[in-house]
């Protein structure tokens, strides 16, 4: 299972990887297919395999890949709007969800996490007693 103490850090290379090839597709897939969605993956996989704060770094990583992306893609592809018009706000609204689907997994995954670590320390104090 998980240890808070150690982890591999091969599996920080690979989230970096796995980030890095949500990235390129972004930025490769024309607007509208919301591939940033697939971010929420990358720290669902940090959120089984690394230490809390390796996890925090990872949503912060892919919350800002979300936020350039959106501006790579937005605006080197179609210029800067003049006003908020609807086609702006579309990718807006979309990277919005996708931040908070982000933080979302991140806190309650993390949440999950210390919560079967309180119950095998009162399982171990249970065997203990018993």
């Amino acid at each position: 299972m998980y240890s808070s103490q150690l982890y591999n850090p091969k599996d920080f290379f690979l989230t970096t990887i796995l980030a890095g090839g949500v990235f390129t597709c972004d930025l490769l897939l024309p607007r509208g297919f919301a591939e940033e969605m697939l971010y929420t993956g990358v720290v669902f996989f940090a959120t089984q395999r690394l230490p809390r704060r390796m996890v925090f770094v990872v949503a912060i990583g892919c919350t800002a890949l979300t936020i350039i992306g959106f501006a790579l893609t937005f605006f080197t592809l179609g210029g800067a709007p003049s006003s908020l018009s609807w086609p702006f706000r579309f990718p807006i609204i979309n990277r919005a969800f996708c931040i908070g689907g982000i933080w979302a997994i991140t806190l309650l995954a993390l949440q999950r996490r210390r919560a079967l670590e309180a119950l095998r320390t009162s399982e171990d104090r249970f065997g203990l007693v018993a």
